[in-house]
C-alpha cells in the first residue's frame, strides 16, 4: 500500500469528483476540508452547504464572517488591489492569524490567500 501521505492530494480530487452527483442532487455544494493524517491512516472534515453553485456557497460563508473584518455582505466580489494588480474580495478564513482574507483573480479565475493588510481598495 503507499505511504498515506502520498495518496491524498490524488484522493481530494477524486473524492471532489465524485461529491459532483451528490451535489446535484440534493442542491448542495460539497467541500473537503482539512485533512490529518498519520502513517497509516487519515481523516477529514466535509461541509455541506445547501447553495444552488459554488459561487452561491461562497458568497453564504462571505456574508458569514464579513463583519469580523469590518465588510459587508455587499462587498463580495468588491474590487480590491494587490500588487497593484486588481482582485476581487471573495472570502475570508477567520481562524488563520495571518493570512485571513481570500481575493479572486479576474484574469484566470485563481482563488489567493494573504492578509488583509495587503490589500488596498484604490490603485495606488
Amino acid at each position: 500500500m503507499k505511504a498515506i501521505k502520498g495518496i491524498l492530494a490524488d484522493f481530494r480530487r477524486d473524492f471532489e469528483a465524485s461529491m459532483t452527483a451528490l451535489e446535484e442532487e440534493y442542491g448542495l455544494v460539497i467541500d473537503m476540508k482539512s485533512i490529518s493524517y498519520s502513517e497509516n491512516d487519515f481523516d477529514f472534515k466535509v461541509k455541506a452547504i445547501s447553495a444552488g453553485n459554488r459561487e452561491d456557497a461562497d458568497q453564504i460563508e462571505f456574508a458569514k464572517y464579513c463583519g469580523l473584518f469590518g465588510y459587508q455582505p455587499h462587498d463580495f466580489k468588491r474590487l480590491v488591489y494587490f500588487r497593484g494588480e486588481e482582485y476581487l474580495l471573495y472570502g475570508f478564513k477567520p481562524r488563520s492569524p495571518k493570512n485571513n482574507v481570500i481575493i479572486l483573480d479576474p484574469r484566470n479565475g485563481k482563488k489567493y490567500v494573504t492578509n488583509e493588510n495587503n490589500l488596498n481598495t484604490r490603485q495606488k
